[in-house]
């Protein structure tokens, strides 16, 4: 059944996405050995997959750049630098390459680079595939394959989350509403609810958060237009939904 995706993953989920977790708590050994562990049982991700595109990125793809970034920061805010000792030599980040070129056949099957929602790891992307996203799960995907772009110098991780987020912005309702359930085919809302619930909250929070980690003013302006209609058209005190159009 193709419309259920993979939930474990087959891989060290929970253990990536708490890399960085250990290491704001300033658990110097426990960041090490979970890093180490992580290498030790995590070498590629040719595994017969079916995943989530929007939740492997910002779970695993995620949680694998933000350690490799601490564990190399020169700055060392946090302590937690290993690149210095011999004990870490940015596998991490040559993980999150594989990762992020294994989910790449879901932008690339799509007519217009909105990404379908799942793919698969090892095989790629499946034609029988549901058509049907959600804007959060096509709009939170800039952060992580923006840094990925920026520590590889290779810009395609980057170009296809932003062309995502620029096809979502361009199918938003006249008011800068969006909705919630997005058809790639029909390349149409197929559930034009507007709100900040499951399916959407995440692409405004991208929206700033990409301003501020990317100093690109594009993105600012298409939080503080989003935000403000929220504000306008989609509160409702008697509890109801204010729909996208």
């Amino acid at each position: 059944n193709y419309g259920i995706n993979d939930v474990m993953g087959d891989y060290l989920l929970t253990l990536v996405d708490s890399l960085d977790t250990l290491a704001v708590l300033g658990d110097r050994e426990g960041f090490a050995n979970a890093i180490e562990k992580t290498l030790q049982y995590l070498t590629d991700f040719d595994i017969d997959s079916h995943v989530q595109v929007f939740e492997v990125t910002i779970r695993m793809l995620g949680g694998l750049i933000s350690a490799h970034i601490i564990a190399t920061d020169e700055t060392d805010v946090l302590g937690m630098r290993l690149d210095t000792n011999g004990t870490y030599n940015g596998e991490l980040l040559h993980l999150a390459r594989d990762l992020a070129y294994r989910l790449l056949p879901a932008f690339e099957a799509s007519p217009t680079g909105v990404p379908y929602a799942r793919t698969n790891l090892k095989y790629g992307f499946l034609k029988e595939e549901t058509t049907s996203t959600c804007a959060a799960g096509v709009g939170t995907l800039l952060l992580e394959f923006g840094a990925l772009s920026r520590l590889t110098n290779e810009t395609i991780f980057e170009d296809v989350a932003r062309l995502a987020l620029a096809e979502m912005w361009a199918a938003r309702s006249k008011t800068n509403l969006f909705g919630n359930v997005y058809d790639l085919q029909q390349q149409a809302w197929t559930q034009p609810i507007a709100g900040i619930s499951a399916g959407v909250d995440s692409i405004y929070e991208y929206m700033f958060k990409s301003y501020v980690y990317f100093g690109n003013q594009e993105y600012l302006h298409m939080f503080e237009a989003a935000y403000s209609a929220l504000l306008q058209y989609s509160r409702d005190t008697t509890g109801g939904y204010a729909f996208y159009n």
